[in-house]
């Protein structure tokens, strides 16, 4: 018996603006009885915001560029040596609670670290392995759809991340570096790092099996394009009012 339709949609390496806009507007312009879609990607400016997070928690003289990520009130760290997967799926497919979404949405990416040798288990809305944080996870309802997004960490840039961060002190930039050296992992550290085709592959699989899905590659729709259009020109406003604001119509 064939699985229910999926799309899997292909971002390349894109500006994080641009795959927030992927993402929201592709969340936004699905039907409550959309197919689900995978958007795979890799961003190449790292630092994002939460929705609860003021820009005064960075480092007001860091060269890398922060932006505001339309899912979840945590910060997240992401970069061109992690590949960040978004599932998008109509709310009827996810659990009803959205504290449920989480153990929902990464048991496949659990699943995917053990096939290649790696003991990762789900903790919260994190993923760890061997004791230390190797991934996690922030989601949202936007529109129609329960949306989740995290990603495969290859590599992890220990200076570079806590070098963002605001430094009230030299020693809390210490303190900083050295928990988060003992807090974090890498895939790296951990094992041999596999080709993206071949992790994608696997992850793709693992999805399939676990949801009973289909997937066919695909490209936004001309009504979908439309609708990343509108979240790219929403998201390149400068203000924080004005991101707030287009936060709060996605969720409405």
């Amino acid at each position: 018996m064939a699985g229910r339709d999926a799309r899997w949609i292909r971002s390349g390496l894109v500006e994080p603006h641009e795959l927030h806009a992927i993402v929201a507007g592709l969340a936004a312009a699905q039907a409550a009885d959309g197919a689900p879609i995978v958007v795979w990607a890799r961003a190449n400016t790292p630092l994002c915001l939460g929705q609860s997070q003021a820009r005064a928690a960075l480092e007001p003289h860091r060269s890398d560029p922060a932006v505001r990520w339309p899912l979840g009130d945590d910060g997240e760290w992401v970069d061109e040596d992690q590949y960040v997967f978004v599932l998008i799926a109509p709310r009827r497919d996810a659990p009803g609670r959205a504290s449920r979404w989480f153990a929902w949405a990464l048991a496949p990416v659990v699943a995917t670290y053990r096939q290649f040798g790696l003991p990762a288990y789900l903790d919260g809305n994190d993923i760890w392995l061997n004791g230390r944080k190797i991934a996690g996870a922030s989601a949202a309802p936007i529109g129609e759809c329960a949306v989740v997004a995290s990603s495969f960490l290859l590599r992890f840039p220990l200076a570079r991340g806590a070098d963002g961060v605001a430094r009230p002190s030299s020693e809390f930039r210490r303190w900083l570096r050295e928990g988060l050296s003992l807090t974090v992992t890498e895939w790296a550290a951990r094992g041999a790092l596999r080709a993206e085709r071949a992790l994608e592959d696997a992850f793709r699989a693992r999805l399939e099996a676990q949801y009973g899905w289909c997937f066919e590659h695909g490209w936004p729709s001309e009504t979908e394009t439309a609708a990343i259009g509108e979240a790219r020109s929403a998201l390149d406003a400068p203000s924080e009012a004005d991101l707030a604001r287009f936060c709060e119509q996605l969720d409405g």
